[in-house]
């Protein structure tokens, strides 16, 4: 009908790949990580090394997915990052588990908190629950 606004093609929306924002001050993590999701057929959406960059990235972008390390240069920045988080779904990452570091990933709003030391085994899953996509079962 002439006029009338297409329908989205919901097979299309359902099979494109998870968009995810890399924010860790670590290189050889942000590689580890990259390589495992583009394996996995995930989109990388970018690849930060602080607070203060992943602001300005999510001031203008809005990924599926922010994998966050919680201690990253330009925490005075961090609380400015939860306005722009709203609609994402936010992971938080640490090389500890302790109460504090709990506390901080709650306080950030995030889904979950991934223990750096094990992400090859739990990184994947954590992202299919937290966007509810199931994971393709040819990867």
């Amino acid at each position: 009908m002439p006029g009338a606004s297409a329908k989205p093609n919901w097979g299309q929306l359902l099979s494109a790949p998870i968009q995810v924002l890399i924010a860790d001050d670590s290189e050889a993590i942000r590689r580890a990580i990259r390589l495992l999701l583009q394996s996995e057929s995930m989109l990388i959406a970018g690849e930060l090394a602080s607070f203060t960059e992943l602001v300005a990235t999510l001031r203008s972008m809005k990924p599926d997915v922010v994998l966050m390390d919680l201690h990253m240069p330009g925490e005075d920045q961090a609380d400015k990052m939860k306005e722009h988080i709203q609609g994402t779904c936010l992971i938080a990452m640490s090389l500890w588990d302790d109460a504090e570091t709990q506390s901080l990933a709650k306080d950030f709003g995030a889904a979950r908190l991934l223990n750096k030391s094990t992400l090859a085994a739990t990184l994947v899953d954590a992202i299919h629950e937290c966007t509810r996509k199931p994971r393709n079962a040819t990867a």
